[in-house]
């Protein structure tokens, strides 16, 4: 706990970005797979409000975009890390 207060003080852009951004996470993650179930992904009607390159994406398969609905928000998370890490320590 005292190496964290450390890194905390001693970084704190990146302490902020972080929890900014596991914020943002939990936020996409939970509303996108909320939408994707209340919206009952389900039937042929869905297909016509989905995009082309969506389908291509998960090979035209309902079980799939939930899981891409679900995962964009580990996306967000994992893509800002890397670029803060490489834009803050390079």
């Amino acid at each position: 706990m005292r190496y964290i207060k450390h890194l905390v003080r001693r970084y704190p852009m990146q302490s902020f970005l972080i929890l900014f951004n596991a914020g943002v996470f939990t936020w996409l993650q939970t509303t996108g797979t909320m939408i994707a179930y209340r919206l009952d992904l389900s039937g042929d009607d869905i297909w016509i409000y989905i995009p082309t390159w969506v389908n291509t994406l998960t090979s035209h398969s309902l079980e799939s975009i939930r899981t891409l609905y679900g995962a964009s928000g580990l996306t967000w998370l994992m893509t800002s890390m890397i670029y803060n890490l490489v834009r803050d320590f390079s």
